[in-house]
């Protein structure tokens, strides 16, 4: 299993992102025929992905954890109770993995 919460948490201190306003990452995975699962990030913020950002998720408890695909959406979608909607997010990775 992924720890997608060690990738979550990298990538906000790398881009050093304020949370208060909500989560401005998440990881998901989707299903990949040759990897078994590829990981989607979902983002508010504009991340370019640079050579220092791969470098530093290939350190620590997010080694190797490079997501393959990154899909800016203008915010993370909510539950109306203000928790994260994961069914929402699992919608959107499918639709940035086709």
């Amino acid at each position: 299993m992924v720890p997608h919460g060690a990738v979550e948490q990298k990538i906000n201190e790398i881009y050093q992102v304020d949370q208060n306003e909500g989560p401005a990452a998440i990881v998901v995975g989707v299903p990949d025929s040759s990897k078994g699962e590829a990981l989607v990030l979902l983002t508010s913020i504009d991340i370019k992905w640079r050579r220092s950002a791969r470098e530093a998720l290939q350190r620590g408890p997010a080694q190797s954890l490079d997501p393959q695909i990154i899909r800016r959406v203008e915010k993370i979608p909510l539950l109306g109770s203000g928790k994260t909607d994961f069914q929402r997010l699992q919608q959107l990775a499918m639709e940035a993995a086709k």
